[in-house]
């Protein structure tokens, strides 16, 4: 209590101007305080000891901070209390705070703004914080303004943003847009803001919008006939590329190294599902189905996202964020819509941004049955049955940025319709069939290392999966139920082993799976017995936490 009474009473005399032996003087304001009290600050401490005038005057000016300002940090020093309300003031606040060493006041007043950030302001903020070194506050800010870009775009604020700060923003993977064609034109709107000054960077403003996600009608109409971007012939170049790969499908090398501009944005969403053809049952009859197909568990149906190219029988799928990738399969029509029954070596990829089908380059083989994983940045294939239904051992990658397949080692057994999933840098693939007719199980769990180039592999009983999906979870590999079973089993490739979870409540073969806000998801597929091969349509999701599987969707 007493240290409390101390400082009221000191308080009183710095209100009173008593026993006060220091005055802080500050445009036309004079506060009288007590020079001890003041050198509990690290700035006052340093002017006070340090061979400043200060040191031996009775006076300490202040400059460059209005005397409100002055008012608060010293009330703070005496008080422990600093008042900040409103958006101004915090602003004029911290800039204060971090000049004067107030660090607990700095750190109330970062805190404010944070909380107060807005579409109107936050590119300012992210700015100002930058300046003052609050990196804490300079991150939100940023964030902000990747994460609500449709409406930050609309404000004054971002036109006088340096040419590498909007550079820095408009490049960003992370920046949330709903139409790319809004990056375009706000990198138009910041140049003709002060374009005597600001022509010469017509090509870096042009290098921020993804290109390939621009929808084709507005690169058509808008982006190859923009003023601007027509007096520029690199610019008009680099639009003839993409206008080449996004209306024509042209994937040449020369947009291939336009990376920057092709590579779609990390934009925040909701994750779904996908399912991508297969087979379905009309008229008594199972046929083949063109349709790609979406679930949202937030809003549970399932809706038409697209269709396929042509209809596809045992095709291989991977997906990023933004693209779907097919290879092989057989076909069960040709392009011309005539009747086919040949297995394929094409490769498409779909892009969720343009909702457009892309021609890939053809892969070395064609297969179906297949493994077809995504790892590093890259499209792997294994396996799989060729157009004699012979079973491959052939494995091959496919590099996007060059738009180019390559062969790599062959796996250390042949297979088909087997579990392949990616974890933790390694391309794993999981039993599957060493012949397709009868089908032959194999208990192995077959392991490539893109670092080495090479397979080894793990036997285990437990492995009896034929026409299984895999599933990456929490560092871990479900294969899951197959033909002849419904067992799911997990790999743990830390330890390599391999164990029993809960079975899924029927046998299925040849369906899908995939993970979801922590759960597994399983799709579809048939019933083991080939003469009364119904597809399912129903779907079942796998709770790792209570180790369950309920009916979903």
């Amino acid at each position: 209590e007493q240290p409390s009474n101390v400082l009221k009473l000191l308080c009183q005399q710095r209100k009173d101007a008593e026993m006060t032996d220091i005055t802080v003087c500050c445009e036309d304001s004079n506060f009288s305080c007590h020079k001890a009290v003041l050198a509990t600050n690290a700035y006052f401490m340093a002017m006070f000891s340090a061979d400043m005038r200060e040191n031996q005057n009775s006076e300490a000016i202040l400059k460059g901070v209005s005397p409100d300002i002055v008012s608060r940090l010293i009330n703070y020093i005496y008080t422990g209390k600093c008042c900040c309300n409103t958006y101004s003031n915090a602003q004029d606040l911290l800039e204060a705070s971090c000049h004067y060493q107030f660090q607990n006041v700095r750190e109330a007043c970062c805190t404010f703004l944070q909380d107060n950030l807005h579409p109107a302001n936050c590119i300012g903020m992210w700015q100002f914080a930058e300046v003052l070194a609050c990196e804490k506050l300079q991150e939100a800010a940023k964030q902000y303004a990747l994460q609500n870009f449709p409406d930050v775009c609309v404000e004054n604020e971002i036109l006088d943003l340096s040419r590498d700060h909007i550079l820095e923003y408009l490049s960003s993977d992370k920046l949330y847009v709903t139409e790319e064609g809004t990056v375009f034109d706000t990198a138009m709107r910041w140049l003709n803001h002060d374009l005597p000054n600001r022509r010469d960077a017509v090509r870096d403003m042009l290098g921020t919008v993804r290109l390939i996600s621009v929808h084709p009608s507005y690169l058509q109409n808008i982006v190859s006939k923009n003023a601007l971007i027509k007096q520029c012939p690199e610019c008009m170049q680099l639009v003839e590329h993409a206008k080449n790969h996004v209306l024509l499908q042209d994937c040449d090398s020369e947009w291939a190294g336009q990376i920057q501009m092709s590579k779609p944005r990390d934009c925040v969403g909701r994750s779904v599902l996908v399912i991508v053809g297969g087979m379905v049952k009309v008229d008594r009859k199972e046929v083949s189905t063109d349709k790609l197909i979406y679930y949202d568990p937030q809003d549970p149906k399932w809706r038409l996202l697209g269709k396929l190219p042509v209809p596809l029988l045992s095709p291989g799928v991977a997906a990023t964020r933004n693209s779907i990738y097919i290879t092989g399969g057989k076909a069960m029509l040709s392009r011309t819509g005539e009747e086919d029954d040949t297995v394929t070596n094409k490769a498409s990829m779909y892009s969720l941004a343009i909702e457009r089908w892309m021609d890939l380059a053809d892969m070395l083989d064609a297969r179906r049955s297949h493994g077809c994983v995504l790892l590093n940045g890259k499209v792997y294939v294994v396996g799989g049955l060729d157009q004699h239904d012979v079973v491959m051992d052939s494995a091959e990658v496919y590099d996007p940025e060059i738009n180019q397949w390559e062969s790599i080692m062959p796996l250390s057994r042949a297979v088909c319709a087997a579990a392949t999933a990616a974890c933790q840098g390694q391309l794993y693939v999981i039993g599957g069939s060493t012949m397709f007719n009868p089908i032959v199980p194999i208990n192995l769990i077959q392991c490539f290392s893109p670092e080495t180039g090479r397979w080894k592999y793990v036997e285990s009983s437990l492995v009896n999966h034929i026409g299984s999906p895999a599933v990456t979870m929490d560092g871990k590999i479900y294969a899951i139920a197959g033909a002849f079973h419904n067992h799911v089993i997990v790999f743990d490739p830390d330890t390599n082993q391999v164990t029993r979870v809960a079975n899924i409540s029927i046998v299925r073969a040849l369906h899908s799976a995939a993970m979801l806000d922590g759960k597994i998801y399983c799709t579809g597929g048939i019933r083991d017995v080939p003469e009364v091969a119904d597809p399912y349509n129903s779907m079942e999701c796998y709770d790792p936490d209570s180790n369950t599987w309920t009916a979903a969707g």
